[in-house]
């Protein structure tokens, strides 16, 4: 089937003005959807259908974690040699653009090791992505934390490890990030991509502290659609999108990390409707919710989708989207007082 791109600046005032969505759908007066089965993690169904719909991280925020990593290289585009072979990672339908490369000939302390712990790695979406925009030639550990036995399933530890440089490890540990058993003061690195918000932020703030060395980098990252243009933001509501951030409202954590800095970047996903429909069902409030709520938010976005804004099937949908990487420093104040 042939699709047609439909692009949301095509669109104009028609989402300036939208009218009302049947009743429930953006304030949830009866509150289906806080009608939750006991479940301890929600992403232990949503595995698969998360990589598959939920957008790649644009490559300028890949470049820009990259080049804070220690001794990290500059980067180019004067290569196009991948650091992974493509056909291995599996997320061809996420159609990532060209890749930005590591140009080798630039590469400062090629003998230092990051070690890098990636917190809530889930199915390995974030790290699939990041090696890409490493050098291949440094020396690179890491520890993927990840408390759902699903989203560790689907994280194809052992492939992602085989395709991985020769001096490259990684380690898939079952643990969440408020109890982390990892190694005090051994960690220079540590990203955090779509779970934040999860965390409890003052007990993974004195874990990280525990086990990073003073000056690491934490990154905090998140992809999240961009709410500022009005169709989108009742799109989030209809979904009931959690996971919407401000840009003025840094992550919170302990004094003995440096104020987090923002790097925003804007770009776009494309989905098909049906593809917005099963990306309703990736939100954890659909995954958390009774077949009675799930069905009104199905429902309530059908509607939306092809009533209200009048999309059919052959189409594709221009999604805009903003990806947040705030990045902050572990500075402990008692060793900073002594120095």
């Amino acid at each position: 089937m042939q699709h047609h791109l439909l692009s949301f600046s095509m669109l104009g005032s028609h989402f300036i003005q939208p009218h009302l969505a049947p009743g429930g759908a953006t304030t949830d007066p009866l509150h289906v959807g806080r009608q939750a089965h006991s479940m301890a993690n929600p992403y232990d169904i949503a595995a698969e259908d998360y990589s598959q719909l939920r957008p790649p991280y644009p490559h300028d925020a890949l470049t820009y974690i990259a080049s804070h990593l220690p001794s990290a290289p500059s980067l180019s585009l004067s290569k196009t040699r991948p650091l992974i072979n493509n056909d291995a990672i599996g997320y061809s339908a996420l159609r990532p653009s060209p890749h930005k490369i590591i140009d080798l000939n630039n590469t400062s302390n090629p003998s230092s090791t990051i070690d890098l712990v990636d917190i809530g790695s889930g199915n390995g979406f974030f790290l699939w992505q990041l090696a890409r925009f490493l050098d291949p030639t440094q020396r690179v550990t890491i520890t993927a934390v990840e408390p759902s036995s699903a989203m560790r399933a689907s994280f194809h530890h052992e492939r992602f490890k085989a395709n991985l440089p020769s001096q490259w490890s990684c380690e898939l540990v079952d643990a969440s990030a408020e109890e982390l058993p990892l190694t005090s003061s051994h960690y220079n690195a540590v990203a955090c991509a779509q779970a934040w918000h999860w965390l409890d932020a003052q007990k993974v703030s004195k874990e990280l502290g525990r086990i990073m060395l003073p000056g690491s980098p934490v990154f905090i990252i998140f992809n999240q659609l961009n709410v500022e243009f009005a169709w989108i933001k009742r799109l989030t509501r209809i979904m009931r999108s959690g996971d919407i951030h401000r840009s003025d409202k840094p992550p919170r954590l302990s004094p003995d990390f440096t104020t987090p800095t923002l790097h925003s970047t804007s770009f776009t996903h494309c989905l098909t409707p049906q593809q917005v429909l099963a990306l309703g069902r990736t939100r954890s409030s659909y995954l958390r919710s009774s077949p009675s709520g799930r069905e009104h938010m199905q429902n309530n976005l059908r509607w939306y989708i092809y009533d209200h804004m009048g999309f059919c099937d052959e189409q594709l949908i221009e999604l805009p989207y903003l990806c947040f990487v705030w990045l902050a420093h572990y500075q402990p104040i008692n060793s900073m007082r002594s120095s």
